[in-house]
């Protein structure tokens, strides 16, 4: 979880960037929210389970990931950028789903982690987040549609490649 703690800290600041970048006030506090979720509760979830600090470097694909989501932030249409951060939501909520219906092992060290990602708050900011994503995709024009489509569907691309250069312990080679 090493590299997951390290891609949250940059994910809190780009949601926290989509908040200042709506004008609808109430998607505004969703992001600035969700940000703060990252900051205090999901930070510190992961946090328990690895050892971080400030000279750690991300991995090359942490970094690609982390990059492509900031250049979508900045400089994309706010509706593109909302495409690019959604599968980060929706990826993590249907894996916890997926080990919450699994049958428990006692004593799982990730049984918090397994809580946070299958359980119902997260639910809620999920479907929040969807919610509002498909509001913006439902006001953009064909052109912006493509750019949402194609950025939630690499966004998702890069998800998978960040989670198995984790589990395959990715390092910088040179």
């Amino acid at each position: 979880m090493h590299q997951d703690t390290l891609y949250l800290s940059v994910y809190k600041k780009l949601l926290a960037i989509l908040g200042s970048k709506c004008d609808d006030d109430d998607e505004c506090q969703f992001f600035f929210d969700s940000a703060t979720g990252v900051l205090e509760v999901e930070q510190a979830l992961h946090l328990t389970y690895s050892d971080v600090n400030d000279a750690d470097a991300l991995s090359p694909t942490c970094e690609l990931y982390t990059s492509y989501l900031a250049k979508s932030v900045y400089s994309q249409p706010l509706s593109v950028g909302i495409a690019a951060i959604l599968p980060c939501f929706t990826i993590y909520k249907a894996v916890g789903d997926f080990i919450l219906a699994q049958p428990q092992v006692e004593g799982n060290p990730y049984q918090d982690w397994i809580n946070t990602y299958g359980g119902e708050e997260f639910a809620q900011s999920t479907a929040r987040a969807v919610e509002i994503a498909n509001r913006h995709a439902s006001l953009c024009d064909d052109a912006t549609l493509e750019k949402m489509n194609a950025a939630f569907i690499k966004a998702s691309k890069l998800e998978w490649m960040f989670w198995d250069s984790a589990f395959n312990k990715e390092e910088w080679v040179i």
